[in-house]
């Protein structure tokens, strides 16, 4: 299998091993007594291990991996070790060209991501994926000369969809665009398939039993093989594997040899390399590996005298994925390695990767992330940019015609231009394009037109009435002869274009159901065939107006700000607010979804009448999201939606996507939490504790420890791992079957000791602020009165006990009674209070005015840095940094300066109670 998907870049599978239920349930049987034998994975049956690790995470759910690899393992947890299945899947990818995980979802993740990987679609996306599919169906049917890259990408950068695993999925590019062109192809007999068959069977079986997405993936695949026919027409076309002969070997040598690659470096200049093919499998298929060329003291070089010589070993760290630099532009065949002392089997190997053959001109297409790669096809698309690389510079008629753009790069002797394909090109320009042995992919777009058709988004297509015409206009990249119409199944109708450009058509009336049209058309300019379009849609009754009203939403639930978190929206942070008619009952629903996409749980929130204040709203759904009975909900879902629904007005949501951390902590009873990590474990996370009666103290825990699991003291606390810098906290409070007195139903937080060193309260604040997950009953409680009361003792330790106590008797009408303990002159306190203070929202304004009165207007401090610091301190204690603490006196220095600290607190105390006086106003 390996040597077969060589010849066509295909990536082989751990999950293709071919194995049947039966047989599957037998290698597990005897992998588990080998563990329980030998006290650990032995490596002679290492194929076999990762066979059997891609089967768990081809059935993973989304959540825990190793927990569900230690169900069918259980002595795995004692006796194996994760960084040695790791190394097994590399030495799969290298051996055996398995694929190497890649994107952002696999750096977080660096063990998992292979065996989830090495499963091609696991069950728990499969669901994602084919909505996906069924989305981007006709964009990619339309898209024939798309290579693999291109494919990847458009399946990544095309999702809108509110799964972050399925986002980090599709950054994959190489395996989603396999799994895409293996089912396209399923039907189709190809001599060397992406995907072995039988995996690819029961793939398939599995989508079927995905109810309407499975249906709607049996249509994206339906389209893709009908739209396979359709393109085979189309100018420049490539025949399939089965038939294509002598020119499929063209095109795989051409595939085998170096490419040049370019990235942008400045303003109009580009650095252009040379991408070296995979050298590492010949070598393998060879019967070589990397002894071999040591012990023949084989060494190479790149092409050039002043280059290094390099040991021969290194040919193996060639596996298609580098770039070497490039100083000047082909003018001959060549060798872009000399070798000294090389075994003739190198030779005869790599001769063909390795050459560069001299070409008058070389195409790049610009990627979506600025990069661009030599094309091995001469074909351009409309709307795409391209690079075109000469030794030689083009005739003027040539560049004005294509208004080419003059760059710079770092190759001597070498014209580079940037190719910006428009969307419609007249004929003088594709006369240019033909010149440069170039050919132009042209195509029909198809657009519905008027008020009348609709889009269900549960189907993915447009809607007509069978009481109103299907209409349409037609447009082409270039000048057309005719036009030719074909409606579901029907012959197809010729007719001329419209001489004033686009050209309208109607289809009359159709029956209820499904329909499709296809336009293509016979170009004026070429004389060929243009690429065909076609549009799917759905012809249904009208339905009843008090049916219809309920989809036009009269009602608005908004989050402020927009893009914020349910972790900021628990915290006070965010604030959702609902316009809708006044004197109404509306009814506000939570729905909570797994990972892999199903509702496992809804409930009603609660029914107001409106008008409702944001803030009071805002307060009840964090209260009710947090109660006992849907904290674990709120735990376990993966995705939450907020949803609306008032009557005949209709409904409307608001999502919360959570984002899978490789290192997080999970209950084990209603008093043990553990730790769950999915990251390398090199270094292993610090583990750290702080207990609710000691909020401001860590206290060190194992890593081995928080993997068994952590007892909790109390009622609960915070539990950190600190892993690559970062922190992941969660505040975890015990459950109570049932309560024996009034006093707990509180949860107090108190600090170790009466004397506490500020700095050490501002780390502990730190902590508790980052932790954004919660568990357990009243955990939202938990965190809030542990900030509260490190927040109130760094103001004792800065301000005094006086002042703290002064504070306290005060109410928003007898703030005035401060201004004496702030600073001798009342005006600092009357000038503080008039200002309206809006940190958080305006940090600047309120950084300048605090500078203005404590600096010019009344003198209080010539320290503009520690000014900055007292205004931080007051309002966000949890954000200081080093920098901000320019010196180890600053905190004592702020201590001494009464009034500059005093200030900054008694200015956060206005914002409070000003805050306090609107929102009573507006409830």
């Amino acid at each position: 299998m390996r040597d077969l998907r060589a010849s066509e870049n295909y990536s082989v599978y751990a999950i293709e091993h071919g194995l049947s239920a039966d047989e599957r349930a037998t290698a597990r049987a005897l992998l588990n007594a080998q563990l329980e034998s030998s006290m650990k994975a032995d490596r002679a049956y290492w194929l076999v291990w990762i066979a059997a690790a891609a089967e768990v995470g081809y059935r993973y759910d989304g959540s825990e991996y190793w927990d569900s690899f230690a169900a069918a393992f259980p002595r795995w947890p004692q006796y194996g070790e994760r960084n040695q299945m790791r190394d097994w899947y590399m030495r799969f990818a290298s051996e055996f060209r398995g694929l190497t995980p890649s994107g952002r979802w696999a750096r977080q993740f660096p063990i998992i991501a292979w065996p989830i990987t090495q499963a091609i679609l696991p069950r728990y996306l499969q669901r994602h994926f084919a909505d996906h599919l069924y989305q981007l169906r006709h964009a990619l049917a339309r898209s024939g000369e798309l290579t693999l890259d291109e494919i990847g990408d458009m399946l990544s950068e095309r999702y809108f969809g509110g799964s972050s695993r399925f986002e980090g999925f599709l950054q994959q590019k190489a395996l989603t665009a396999r799994i895409v062109m293996a089912l396209g192809r399923e039907d189709v007999a190809d001599a060397v398939p992406p995907i072995e068959a039988a995996t690819l069977k029961r793939i398939a079986r599995d989508f079927d039993k995905l109810g309407s997405s499975g249906s709607r993936l049996r249509e994206a695949r339906r389209v893709l093989r009908d739209a396979r026919f359709v393109n085979s027409s189309k100018q420049g076309f490539v025949p399939s594997a089965a038939s294509r002969g002598g020119a499929d070997a063209a095109r795989t040598d051409r595939a085998e040899q170096p490419r040049l690659s370019a990235h942008p470096v400045a303003e109009q200049v580009w650095n252009v390399g040379l991408a070296i093919p995979d050298l590492a499998t010949p070598l393998r298929q060879a019967g070589l590996s990397p002894h071999d060329l040591e012990r023949a003291r084989m060494r190479f070089r790149l092409h050039g005298e002043a280059n290094t010589w390099i040991p021969g070993r290194a040919l193996f760290s060639y596996t298609g994925q580098s770039t070497e630099p490039l100083d000047a532009y082909p003018t001959e065949d060549r060798l872009i390695f000399n070798f000294e002392r090389a075994l003739p089997e190198v030779e005869v190997k790599l001769r063909q990767r390795l050459t560069l053959s001299a070409l008058p001109m070389r195409l790049l297409k610009i990627r979506a992330d600025g990069s661009a790669f030599e094309l091995s096809g001469c074909h351009v698309r409309a709307n795409q940019s391209y690079l075109l690389i000469t030794a030689h510079p083009f005739a003027d008629s040539i560049v004005q015609t294509l208004a080419l753009s003059p760059l710079q790069t770092n190759m001597v002797g070498t014209y580079l231009w940037k190719l910006d394909v428009s969307q419609n090109l007249d004929s003088a320009q594709i006369a240019a394009l033909k010149s440069l042995g170039l050919g132009y992919v042209l195509s029909v777009r198809i657009e519905a037109l008027g008020l009348s058709p609709r889009w269900n988004s549960a189907t993915g297509a447009m809607e007509f009435l069978d009481t109103e015409a299907a209409l349409f206009s037609l447009s082409s990249d270039i000048a057309v002869q005719e036009f030719s119409i074909a409606v579901d199944n029907n012959p197809p109708v010729r007719f001329k274009p419209a001489a004033n450009g686009k050209t309208y058509i109607s289809l009359g009336t159709l029956a209820v159901g499904f329909h499709s049209i296809t336009a293509s058309a016979l170009g004026t300019a070429t004389g060929a065939d243009i690429e065909a379009e076609e549009i799917a849609f759905e012809v249904r009754p009208p339905i009843p107006w008090q049916q219809a009203i309920a989809g036009k939403a009269g009602v608005s639930l908004a989050l402020e700000p927009r893009q914020a978190t349910l972790e900021q929206l628990l915290n006070g942070d965010a604030q959702i607010r609902i316009s809708a008619p006044s004197a109404r009952n509306v009814k506000l629903d939570a729905r909570f979804y797994g990972a892999n996409g199903t509702r496992f749980h809804e409930e009603t929130l609660g029914r107001y009448l409106t008008p409702v204040a944001r803030q009071k709203l805002s307060e009840l759904v964090s209260h009710k999201l947090t109660s006992d009975s849907n904290v674990e909900h709120l735990e376990r879902a993966a995705r939450i939606e907020l949803t609306i629904l008032l009557d005949e007005y209709g409904s409307e949501s608001v999502t919360f996507e959570k984002e899978a951390e490789p290192v997080r902590w999970l209950r084990l009873n209603a008093t043990t939490v553990r730790l769950s990590d999915d990251s390398a474990g090199d270094p292993q996370p610090t583990i750290e504790c702080y207990d609710l009666n000691a909020v401001d103290r860590a206290r060190p825990v194992g890593y081995g420890k928080a993997l068994e699991g952590i007892e909790l003291r109390g009622k609960g606390g915070l539990l950190t791992a600190k892993h690559n810098g970062r922190h992941y906290g969660v505040i975890a409070t015990t459950v109570q079957s049932q309560l024996t007195s009034f006093s707990e139903l509180g949860i107090s937080a108190t600090l170790s000791t009466a004397h506490v060193q500020p700095t050490a309260i501002i780390n502990a604040l730190k902590r508790w602020h980052a932790a954004r997950r919660l568990m357990g009953p009243m955990a939202f409680m938990a965190r809030r009165n542990a900030i509260h009361a490190l927040e109130q003792r760094l103001e004792l330790v800065l301000c005094g006990q006086d002042w703290i106590e002064a504070v306290g008797s005060v109410r928003a009408d007898t703030l005035g009674e401060l201004y004496g303990r702030v600073f001798y002159s009342r005006g600092f306190g009357a000038g503080l209070r008039a200002y309206n203070w809006r940190y958080e929202a305006d940090e600047a304004a309120a950084i300048k005015e605090f500078l203005r009165l404590t600096i010019q207007v009344y003198k209080v401090s010539t320290d503009e840095t520690l000014c900055r610091l007292a205004l931080k301190l007051a309002f966000a204690p949890s954000t200081i940094t080093k920098s901000d603490l320019h010196s180890v006196d600053s905190l004592d220095a702020l201590k001494t300066n009464t009034a500059l600290i005093r200030g900054a607190y008694f200015a956060r105390l206005a914002a409070k109670m000003g805050a306090q006086i609107h929102a009573s106003e507006a409830a």
